[in-house]
């Protein structure tokens, strides 16, 4: 299963990198597993008013972890640049006590991802 989910947060991390305009308009691609002395971030981005914005995805729900980590990688960036990021925390749901955790961070914003499949047959 671990497998899977990392394969899967690599596929819509390949699909995001393309596609930035899906979560915000304007939005353009940095650099994509910037490695840091704290982790390593999964998109970096600047938004339509020159701000970086760090991304971080996670397949299915987001757990406490993923807020500590985003924390993580925002202050990161804040002392390392001098001038705080945005963030963005992309997962499939965000239970009641990760919502409350994320509301406790500045410039933070949860974004849900959904999969869909079509099946139509195909003429032989």
């Amino acid at each position: 299963e671990t497998s899977i989910r990392i394969s899967l947060e690599r596929d819509i991390e390949d699909h995001l990198v393309h596609c930035l305009d899906t979560i915000e308009k304007g939005l353009t691609l940095v650099d994509r597993q910037v490695s840091t002395s704290v982790g390593r971030i999964d998109i970096l981005a600047e938004d339509q008013k020159g701000f970086r914005v760090v991304i971080e995805v996670k397949a299915g729900d987001a757990k406490d972890s993923a807020i500590g980590q985003i924390a993580r990688y925002l202050g990161w960036y804040t002392k390392t640049e001098g001038k705080p990021p945005r963030g963005i925390l992309i997962a499939s749901d965000f239970p009641e006590g990760v919502r409350y955790a994320a509301a406790a961070i500045p410039n933070l914003t949860l974004i849900a991802y959904r999969v869909q499949f079509s099946f139509e047959q195909v003429a032989l």
